[in-house]
Order: structure tokens, then sequence, then C-alpha cells
């Protein structure tokens, strides 16, 4: 750098520039969060719920699939043997009809007899008619693995965000420190430049022994600052590199970024985007729907159980295996079946309990609204704050950086004293802090707050709220 930049490290600071970097590759905050996004392992772990919860889905669906089921058997005793073998298909209906057809053959043995052979052929058919009626009961297990898939999608998107939030954290946090390394660097230097001189007043007798220890104390303050930087700076990129699925013994840098600025928008649009876009809202309105369902199976359940049956069946039987081949005989069957507890005590107990679920999922929503029209209103605020902040932290820091050159200037060609020199120092070094802070501030406040309204990530459409959900309650 020139020597003018050199004077005016503050300046320089501020453009991001001369910034310490790391021993390993150096990332963009974009391509930080690209990797943490591919590579951060609780987030994979997470992922593979997603993939079991699918699983579930498909073990529900097994409920109504086609089964075969082979059969057979064989024994024998002092008055004979028998055997037989079989196979018999079935499958469920969602409404709750069920088909079955069965075909079996069977052998039974005498020791004083022919033996007789028997074949049957049967087709039956059921339908519940009150309780097991439809697919609101049936395909229940079914609908709440489906719940639990879309809830495992919004889990890990929620992470995903939080994930963005949490690199961003961390990257400000690395940049912070790599220019208060600068900082510190320079402040060392010049403290030990001002001690020098110090100390070469005192042995001309114009700086008294006080002065020269209390810049000497200066600079062994300085001297521990940068230490301490060092180390934070350290402990910062380890942990950065665990966030982004890395070694922590990784040394991963950062680089300036612009910016970002976000155009505030104003509360009612804010609260609309919160329930349009937040996720852990939509989970809640989904919870309050499975709790309605449930109430209405608890009361379906209250139904009696009552089935319709109706059976067909072809049969042949005689002392040759031919006869049971023939299937020369045929029956039929249809006929009611029930199966009620009057008192119904552990039904009704069910239905208490899913009216309270309901209850508690009504509160649950009434909670969380009330909750995101106070988190956005504090992350509008929040933000307003930060970008104002930073401003003046900015400009107070030009302020306190021509102090402190003014202030040396002033003791170099002796129309000063070193007090004005050290008070200017720990003055630009106060502002010198809150600008660093203020600046790393104002771009996390700007994504918590697109995290609070929901549009920090594009979420898939099927978990956002649905349309209209604001205005409920």
């Amino acid at each position: 750098m020139h020597a003018e930049s050199i004077r005016g490290w503050g300046v320089a600071a501020l453009l991001g520039v001369a910034l310490h970097a790391a021993a390993g590759p150096v990332l963009s905050l974009e391509e930080a969060v690209e990797v943490a996004l591919e590579q951060n392992r609780s987030l994979r772990l997470l992922e593979l719920q997603i993939e079991s919860s699918r699983l579930g889905v498909s073990q529900a669906r097994t409920e109504f699939s086609v089964r075969l089921q082979p059969a057979g058997e064989a024994a024998a005793d002092d008055a004979g043997g028998q055997s037989a073998a079989g196979i018999s298909a079935s499958k469920k209906q969602g409404s709750g009809a069920a088909l079955s057809a069965e075909a079996q053959w069977s052998r039974t043995g005498f020791s004083e007899s022919p033996d007789l052979y028997r074949g049957v052929v049967r087709v039956e058919a059921s339908q519940p008619l009150l309780r097991r009626f439809g697919s609101l009961v049936n395909e229940e297990a079914i609908v709440q693995a489906g719940s639990r898939v879309q809830a495992a999608r919004r889990e890990v998107e929620l992470m995903r965000t939080d994930l963005v939030v949490q690199v961003v954290e961390g990257y400000e946090e690395i940049l912070r420190l790599q220019r208060q390394m600068e900082f510190d660097e320079q402040a060392l230097k010049r403290s030990e430049q001002l001690l020098r001189l110090t100390r070469a007043r005192e042995q001309q007798g114009r700086a008294t022994r006080v002065d020269a220890l209390r810049v000497d104390l200066q600079h062994g303050e300085n001297q521990i600052r940068l230490n301490k930087t060092r180390e934070d700076l350290e402990i910062a990129r380890a942990a950065f590199a665990e966030l982004l699925g890395r070694s922590p013994g990784e040394d991963i840098g950062v680089t300036n970024t612009p910016r970002l600025e976000v155009d505030i928008p104003g509360r009612e649009e804010a609260l609309a985007l919160a329930f349009s876009n937040r996720l852990d809202y939509a989970q809640v309105l989904a919870d309050s729907l499975d709790a309605e369902r449930g109430v209405r199976i608890a009361r379906r359940n209250l139904l009696p159980d009552l089935e319709l049956i109706a059976r067909y069946e072809q049969s042949g039987e005689g002392t040759r295996t031919s006869d049971s081949l023939d299937l020369d005989q045929d029956a039929w069957f249809v006929g009611l079946a029930t199966d009620v507890d009057v008192r119904r005590q552990s039904e009704k107990l069910a239905l208490g309990q899913a009216l309270l679920d309901g209850e508690s999922a009504f509160q649950t929503i009434e909670i969380l609204r009330s909750g995101l029209q106070r988190q956005v209103q504090t992350v509008l605020a929040a933000y307003e704050r930060a970008r104002r902040e930073t401003l003046y932290a900015e400009r107070n820091y030009r302020l306190a950086e021509s102090r402190a050159r003014l202030a040396r200037r002033l003791f170099e060609i002796g129309k000063g004293d070193n007090f004005s020199v050290t008070d200017a120092e720990n003055a630009l070094l106060e502002a010198r802090n809150r600008m660093l802070v203020s600046q790393a501030d104002v771009t996390i406040a700007a994504y918590r707050m697109l995290r609070t309204l929901g549009t920090l990530l594009e979420y898939p459409a099927d978990l956002k709220p649905p349309p209209g959900a604001g205005k409920e309650g």
C-alpha cells in the first residue's frame, strides 16, 4: 500500500483490504453457504429421517396390497392320516372392503376305509357399514405417515435456513477478527513508536517517568490484545470449518463481500410474508388438521362395528382324486356380523383425548401467530437500528482516527503531550471495536430478518402454509 493508505489504514479496513489471509482455501460468503448446505454433517443426518419417513409411507401402503398366502399340512395317527395344500389371495380397499379368494385340496386317510379327497374354491367379500367404513378410518395410517414425511421435510428446510444464518454469523465473525488483527497490529506498531519517542523525550527531560510508564502499559495491553485476537481467530476458523463439514484443523479464510442491503417491508407486508412462508407455522397448521381428523375418527369409533359378508364356494369330494377336482357342489352365504361394546368406555375416553388434542393444536396456532407478530416487529426494528448504527459507528471511527493521528502529529512536533495520544488511542480502540461489531451486526440482522420472514431460502410450495392461512384465527 502507498503511504496515504498506511496513514489511513482505518479507511482501508472499511473497504475490506489488507486482511489476514488463512493458510487454507479462501471462500466467499456464497461459496461458504453452498459448501455448508452440501457437506454439513448434522444436515446430512437429518435428511436421512426423510428417507426413513418415506419408508414408513410404503410400509403403511402394504395394508392395501395383494397378499398371497400358501398353506399346507400333513399329519398321521393310528387311525390314518391327512394332508392338505392350498393358496389364498386377499386385498383390502381404502373403503374398508376386503376381497379374498382361496383354493384348497385335502386328503384324509382311514386305516379301514378308502381315502377321502376334497377340493374347495371359495370367494368372499366383506364391507364394513358403520364404524370401519370409508377411507377416513382405513387410510389413517397412510395419512399419518405422509404427515411425518412432510414434517421431516420441513424440519430439514428449517435447519437449512438456520445453517445459512449460522454460516453468515461465523463468516462475519472471522471477517471481523481478520480486520481486528489488522487493526491490532497497526496499533501495536504505533504504540511501539510512541514508546520509543516517549523514552527519548524522558531522557531529554521533556517527558516524565509517569508518561513513559503510561505508554509502556498501553503497549503491553496492545500486545495482549493482539495475542487474544489471534487466538480468537484460530478458534473461530476451527468452528467455521466444522460448520462447513470440513476438518476443524483446516484453516479456512474469508474475504470481504458486499454488504447485504435489504429493503425493509412495512409491518403488514412483513407479517403477510411470514404467514405465507414460515414452515414452522405451516407445521402447526398441519398438526391442527391432523388433530381435527383425529376427532372425526374418534367420533366414528363410537358407532357399532357392523359388517356385510358375502361368500360363494364350489367344492368336490370323493374317494378318488378326480372327484375332488369336479367341483360339482356349490354354496353361497350372505350375512351381517357385528361386534358391539355397549358401554364403549375406551372409545369415549379416546374421543375426549382427541378433543383435548384438537384444542391444544388450536392454542398452539394462536401462540405461534402471536409470537410471529412479535418476532417480525423485533427483527424489523433490529435491522433498522443496525443500519443506522453502522453509519454512525463508521463516522465515529473516522473522527477517532483523525483525532489520534492529529494527537500523534502534535506530540511528534513537540506541541502536545503523550497523555493526549494515549487517550486518543483508547478512544480509537473503542470506536474501532464498535465499528467492526456494527458492520457485522448489520449483515447478520439482514439475514435474520429474512429468516424470520421465511424468505431467506425458497421453500417447496407444498411445504408452505396454505393460501390465506395468515387471515385465520
